[in-house]
């Protein structure tokens, strides 16, 4: 802690979060790398997760997956419509 009970403030703490801002803002993880001094290994270790593409494709994906379970759903629904009742079905000896 800093004077007055105040959290100290380091070289590598404003660094951390002017890295962290820039990829909030969606910058370029390549010329964040280059500009701050970081290998690519780092900012996706570290810093990655901040970017607001982190999960765009994950999202995307499930997404689609959920309205593709709807239309699966429809579809089984209406297989099953066209079947005839349980009792009436025949069973293989």
């Amino acid at each position: 802690m800093g004077n007055h009970g105040t959290p100290e403030v380091t070289p590598h703490t404003l660094r951390h979060t002017a890295i962290t801002w820039a990829m909030q803002g969606g910058a370029n993880a390549w010329h964040v790398s280059g500009f701050f001094g970081v290998t690519m290994d780092t900012l996706e270790k570290y810093y990655a997760h901040h970017h607001p593409d982190y999960v765009k494709t994950a999202v995307n994906v499930a997404n689609n997956m959920g309205k593709s379970c709807v239309s699966y759903g429809q579809v089984n629904a209406a297989r099953h419509a066209s079947l005839p009742p349980i009792e009436k079905r025949q069973t293989p000896p």
